[in-house]
């Protein structure tokens, strides 16, 4: 990542999950959770080999593993219980002070955005609860596709791709990223946010 790559930026889209709160072993546990004891080999064997997918998705495969019928009943019983361990257990999550610092700067200098895959029912809540809804200008959640929720925003900002810059830690967002020409840092053990923070407020 060049200094010049954050030259001229005018708007900012957060992933949530993995970058700015480190949930996504939290959300793995949820289905353990919300399943019976017996049936969690077919949760550990789902998650591994559907990695990428929703947690709809998810539900129903395994759903499709332990039983041989189910009903729409069942799917949105156990839906609805993932969003209500989601929102209790993800405020327990600490959040570094220097997040909110950092995000109070650069609310002042910049567009800020978050585009997750968090279901988008859910995603309101949650950032209101972990008093991150405040930075944001607009957030974006599950099922609207990232690379969608980008092409909006440069759109209804009339904004170049290269003042854009994507921050996350998933495929999804380096390829949202691509797809509209935008600047990416992408989030990973080595490239953490306390180093973006750093690079973009000097």
């Amino acid at each position: 990542m060049l200094k010049s790559d954050f030259e001229n930026l005018k708007i900012l889209v957060f992933d949530f999950d993995g970058t700015l709160v480190q949930s996504n072993q939290l959300k793995e546990q949820i289905f353990f959770d919300i399943f019976d004891t017996k049936f969690h080999s077919i949760v550990a064997n789902v998650l591994n080999k559907y990695k990428h997918a929703s947690r709809f998705e998810i539900i129903e495969k395994i759903l499709i593993e332990t039983s041989a019928s189910y009903s729409n009943q069942d799917l949105n019983q156990l839906t609805f219980a993932y969003s209500n361990h989601l929102i209790e257990k993800i405020q327990k999550i600490p959040i570094n002070i220097d997040t909110f610092k950092n995000l109070e700067i650069l609310k002042e200098k910049y567009h800020l955005f978050l585009s997750s895959y968090t279901y988008k029912n859910d995603l309101p809540i949650i950032l209101k609860n972990l008093k991150l809804d405040i930075f944001f200008e607009a957030f974006f959640g599950y099922p609207q596709k990232k690379e969608m929720t980008l092409e909006n925003i440069i759109n209804n900002y009339s904004v170049s791709s290269n003042q854009v810059m994507v921050i996350g830690d998933g495929e999804s967002d380096r390829i949202s990223a691509e797809k509209n020409n935008c600047h990416f840092f992408h989030i990973n053990e080595k490239n953490n946010i306390k180093l973006f923070f750093k690079l973009i407020n000097g």
